[in-house]
């Protein structure tokens, strides 16, 4: 929460529900819909087995979170991913993910996993985005970012495009016209000069807001015009 404040947002915390009305009337007070980082998914929610690599689990909060993105694609809100929330962006619209990424990429070298030797989470490592996208904008084309998971996006979802990867190919953010993704942690200070790379993420989030609310607002003034 304090990235957002830092970046000149107000944090506003939805409890957890499965009730639509809940979720609804929650969501009517948010602009835009963080859905932060935490366990793994359950791989029945992409059709896949559990594989002895994956790791914890939480049902109930991928129920919530379920409901939190049906509710917001109702209300067109714009939704912003982050680790976890990267990932069930593209479940929730029909992706797949590596369930462990030391098992599928052997010969990678970066540090995903957000720890290396005695140095605790997280780790930064370069990402390399794609130049027209708001990742890019945002973070530059290559940029240090704060890293700490096991798991990512494998079958990229319909609607979605990859934005931005590490330098072993593992995806590291994913961007649709309504929702964006990063597998990175733009909230972690783990060092004093990524509190700048934080506040440009996420007041970079907030001109995403703006910019998509100026352009519904002139569509129905074109309507109406006419």
């Amino acid at each position: 929460m304090s990235a957002i404040r830092r970046a000149g947002g107000v944090p506003f915390l939805i409890g957890r529900s499965t009730d639509a009305k809940e979720i609804g009337a929650a969501l009517d007070h948010v602009d835009v819909l963080l859905i932060a980082g935490g366990a793994d998914i359950d791989p029945a929610r992409y059709r896949e087995p559990f594989t002895p690599q994956m790791g914890e689990t939480n049902p109930d909060r991928d129920a919530f979170e379920w409901v939190l993105l049906a509710e917001a694609a109702k209300r067109n809100m714009p939704v912003f991913g982050i680790c976890r929330g990267c990932q069930l962006l593209n479940v929730y619209h029909g992706g797949t993910l590596h369930q462990d990424i030391p098992h599928d990429y052997p010969n990678s070298e970066v540090c995903h996993r957000g720890y290396k030797g005695k140095t605790r989470f997280p780790v930064p490592h370069e990402v390399v985005s794609e130049p027209d996208s708001w990742v890019a904008k945002w973070g530059g084309e290559r940029f240090d970012a704060p890293s700490a998971h096991h798991q990512s996006v494998k079958a990229v979802a319909p609607g979605f495009r990859v934005t931005a990867r590490a330098h072993d190919g593992v995806v590291e953010a994913i961007e649709s016209t309504n929702a964006i993704g990063v597998q990175f942690h733009p909230e972690k200070i783990i060092e004093p000069r990524f509190d700048a790379f934080s506040k440009r993420m996420f007041q970079g989030v907030m001109t995403w807001y703006a910019e998509r609310l100026a352009a519904v607002r002139a569509k129905r003034a074109a309507r109406i015009s006419h």
